[in-house]
């Protein structure tokens, strides 16, 4: 017997090429348009009137020193933003010596409680509550004081204000934000 013939198989034929395209006329190439520039004549400026300086103190000007402590020997900053320092011990964001207007406030009627109890004319006084508005200049001097609310005596009343009036200047300047009046409220205590 005799072996069967190997079969090959052939790949199938080729597809018939594709039908050519019918050509495409040329495309018609669109009009070219020139815009049309119009200048226009310059107008003339008016002059601006120069603007009037009626803006209040920019509170930016207010920035003062960060806290810092008296202490003996520390390393850089903590995460509380105290910093070692000269130890000054004054806190605040306000111009002149690193007071805000609270701070300052606070500050100025503090300077008046010791004036009061160093003064002569009104060492001895004892009342509850003086309140007084206090305008002060930019180097810190007194320019005006007015009762607002007096003690309920006549001299207790007019001894504070003449010691108020008497005052040289306050060590800190204002902040330049701060707007006058400021009302400072005192008590007089015997030493």
């Amino acid at each position: 017997m005799v072996a069967d013939a190997p079969m090959l198989m052939l790949p199938p034929p080729p597809p018939p090429p594709p039908e050519p395209e019918p050509e495409k006329p040329p495309e018609p190439e669109p009009e070219k348009i020139k815009p049309e520039v119009v200048e226009r004549e310059p107008k003339p400026v008016e002059p601006l009137e120069p603007p009037k300086d009626d803006t209040p103190p920019s509170p930016a000007k207010d920035l003062g020193d960060p806290v810092t402590m008296d202490s003996a020997a520390q390393a850089g900053n903590d995460a509380f933003g105290i910093q070692a320092g000269s130890g000054s011990g004054m806190s605040g964001t306000g111009a002149g010596g690193g007071l805000g207007s609270g701070s300052y406030a606070r500050y100025v009627s503090s300077m008046l409680q010791q004036a009061l109890s160093r003064d002569p004319r009104t060492r001895q006084l004892v009342f509850d509550d003086i309140q007084i508005d206090l305008w002060l200049g930019a180097d810190g001097k007194t320019t005006r004081a007015q009762l607002v609310r007096g003690t309920g005596t006549t001299d207790t009343d007019e001894a504070v204000l003449a010691m108020v009036r008497a005052l040289d200047r306050i060590d800190e300047k204002p902040p330049a934000s701060l707007r006058f009046p400021m009302r400072v409220s005192m008590k007089g205590r015997r030493p």
